[in-house]
């Protein structure tokens, strides 16, 4: 389990998912026609017309001894919508940036800013609030409740967020079509594939229909051939609105992000 997944707590959001198109087969890993509305009812000089995350002078030094400085001084914006690849090696600083944009730690200096709201003063009562409110979360190792039905599985973002059951039956159904596992919403997680598992995965994090995604290695656990299917749907999504975060080893999905961010030695840099 990494630091990122430890320091999880509530997943999810509070927008309208909405899916149109019909999904594809239950045996395949290509993503259907399905779409997300994600646009913010603020209108466009409300929060959504800024950067959806913007860091400013931020740092990450954990305590000694030895002190480790994780994150030097950088300043990075990251625009709504798109797709955004974070790359660098192991030990580089990669899984702290992510848990800084998740709302899962705080800056030793510096401010974070999530679609315009400064996050750094916030108690963590409010913080956790924000997270659930705009923040999807993806994980490597899906997190699935393999005896649970992929229905059942993808509710429980819901839960998280207080929805009551027939609201959280329909995002579900919802989130599944955009990932085109409608045929598989009542099968059991353990008998899906490797490639269905991750987007049974995505779809529990588009409940509620998050501003943004955090994708921490999304494709490591998955062959070549069902990984490709995984970043076309991410790229999908990217192109509804969303912004799509995914932190990669892979230079071949690094080279797809319309940002490119590179982590070494803790130092931020955007190609």
């Amino acid at each position: 389990m990494t630091r990122l997944e430890e320091l999880l707590g509530d997943p999810g959001p509070e927008l309208r998912v909405s899916a149109a198109g019909a999904p594809s087969s239950g045996g395949s890993d290509a993503p259907s026609s399905g779409s997300l509305d994600t646009r913010s009812s603020d209108g466009p000089d409300g929060p959504g017309a800024g950067p959806v995350l913007s860091f400013r002078g931020c740092t990450r030094t954990y305590p000694g001894p030895p002190q480790v400085r994780a994150l030097l001084p950088f300043d990075l914006d990251i625009p709504a919508g798109g797709l955004v690849t974070v790359a660098g090696p192991s030990g580089s600083g990669k899984s702290t940036w992510l848990s800084l944009a998740g709302l899962l730690d705080r800056p030793t200096s510096g401010t974070v800013a999530l679609d315009g709201q400064e996050t750094t003063t916030l108690s963590e009562i409010d913080r956790t609030d924000l997270r659930g409110r705009m923040i999807g979360f993806v994980f490597q190792a899906f997190h699935l409740m393999p005896l649970r039905t992929v229905t059942e599985n993808v509710e429980l973002a819901g839960l998280y967020q207080g929805m009551d059951r027939a609201t959280r039956r329909d995002q579900a159904a919802e989130a599944l079509a955009v990932v085109g596992l409608t045929p598989r919403a009542m099968a059991r997680a353990g008998q899906l594939s490797g490639g269905e598992q991750q987007r049974v995965a995505i779809a529990r994090g588009l409940v509620g229909a998050p501003r943004l995604l955090l994708c921490d290695e999304p494709t490591g656990n998955l062959d070549t051939a069902t990984g490709a299917g995984i970043v076309t749907i991410l790229e999908r999504l990217a192109a509804t609105g969303i912004t799509v975060v995914v932190v990669t080893h892979d230079p071949d999905l690094a080279a797809r992000g319309t940002i490119r961010v590179e982590i070494r030695d803790g130092r931020v840099h955007v190609r």
